[in-house]
């Protein structure tokens, strides 16, 4: 794929001939530093090169940087061998540079890099796919002096062109990439409503917030998936998790924060608040208690198995956001009230729902029953807390002695 010296009308054919193959060798998705190997490797198959090299724009500096760097067999190698003064004139002008003996070039004459480096000959030119400058490729010849020409340069352009573009589908390439897996993240943990207006935004703030907290645990779960095989446990989970999240948190439009084991910890007003989220995060506890016995059904026939769950909900302020880094996070909520719903659900038994009074104060309207229990001390507060037993299941009837309210519209 040399570029030979014959006359101009077969040198043109080749050189779109290895423009060409240029443009089909780098049109495939690479990883940034693959692609640039890559380049500098066409680079020295096509033209006679001592050193090449690719100078990238830090998008944050705004800065040329290093990225990728070859030399010829035999010829010394060194951290930094070219010249700045050549390579920020390109990266600012934007235009093209050929100098058939640099050291003695007047363009450059306060460069001390060149003279120390004797470099000869020197071709320079900027990677530019559409309007903005994204960096430069830079060669040079330590022997021979004007062993370029016009020509030549224009080639390099050409050449740096495919570059160019193949360097920014790169850019763009990892770009959806990232964004895939941000929406993978955000379709696991929101509802489609939310996610996509988070999709659209750069980043979760962290802000102090109001929300209604629903903690579920699978009561007993060491003891009754000792009876399954580990894989039919997973499944059995994977079922379970499939129906209380994607069937019952989202449709509720409440937020999955984590699965810790068997249990899942959800939250109404974050990112996005509701006026009733305390309503509906108790509805989606009611749903969930209901899509248990459904799913008993199932497994009673497939394993002759069947669990209960017991779930703890509390209202109060936290702060939400990002917890994590931009590549790897997680939407979360700190403070008291998460841990709070966790205690209630340790005291909730099997088959039950226990509400908090701040729960039920912000509940303006429901139709369940609702029956109080006696102050209930719980790990990390210091003062007995009242609770609320739903009677979201009327074949239940509350305890004797325990009085039965119904919340006032």
């Amino acid at each position: 794929m040399k570029l030979k010296q014959q006359d101009d009308q077969t040198r043109s054919v080749d050189k779109l001939k290895i423009l060409l193959e240029v443009s089909q060798q780098l049109s495939s998705p690479k990883e940034l530093e693959e692609l640039l190997d890559k380049i500098l490797d066409l680079l020295f198959e096509i033209m006679t090169v001592d050193r090449g090299l690719i100078l990238l724009v830090n998008p944050h500096t705004q800065e040329l940087e290093q990225k990728a760097i070859k030399f010829r067999s035999g010829i010394p190698t060194g951290l930094r061998f070219y010249s700045t003064t050549i390579t920020n004139f390109v990266y600012g002008s934007g235009e093209g540079i050929l100098t058939d003996d640099a050291a003695r070039d007047r363009r450059f004459h306060e460069s001390r890099s060149i003279v120390q480096q004797a470099i000869h000959a020197a071709m320079c030119v900027p990677l530019k796919p559409r309007d903005e400058v994204i960096g430069v490729l830079y060669t040079d010849n330590l022997s021979v002096r004007a062993i370029y020409s016009e020509e030549d340069l224009e080639f390099l352009g050409g050449l740096a062109n495919q570059a160019a573009i193949a360097i920014d589908n790169a850019h763009l390439y990892k770009k959806i990439q990232t964004e895939a897996v941000l929406r993978t993240k955000l379709e696991r943990f929101f509802p489609q409503n939310v996610w996509r207006k988070l999709s659209e935004e750069s980043q979760l703030e962290v802000i102090d917030t109001k929300v209604t907290v629903v903690f579920a645990d699978i009561s007993r779960f060491t003891e009754l998936s000792s009876r399954l095989e580990p894989r039919q446990v997973i499944t059995m989970l994977n079922e379970y998790f499939s129906v209380m999240v994607e069937g019952i948190v989202f449709r509720y439009e409440g937020t999955l924060e984590q699965y810790i084991g068997d249990a899942l910890l959800a939250v109404w007003g974050a990112p996005y608040q509701h006026p009733n989220d305390a309503e509906r995060a108790v509805k989606a506890a009611i749903a969930m208690q209901k899509a248990v016995s459904k799913l008993n059904q199932r497994w009673a026939k497939r394993w002759n198995f069947n669990i209960q769950i017991h779930i703890g909900v509390n209202t109060g302020v936290v702060a939400a956001g990002n917890i994590g880094s931009e590549q790897l996070f997680q939407y979360g909520t700190i403070g008291n009230t998460t841990n709070v719903s966790s205690r209630i659900c340790d005291v909730a038994r099997a088959g039950e729902i226990l509400i908090s009074q701040s729960t039920l104060n912000e509940l303006h309207q429901c139709d369940v029953p609702l029956q109080q229990l006696t102050p209930v001390q719980v790990k990390g507060i210091q003062d007995p807390i009242q609770l609320y037993r739903l009677l979201w299941d009327q074949k239940n009837p509350p305890a004797q002695g325990q009085a039965v309210m119904a919340r006032e519209p």
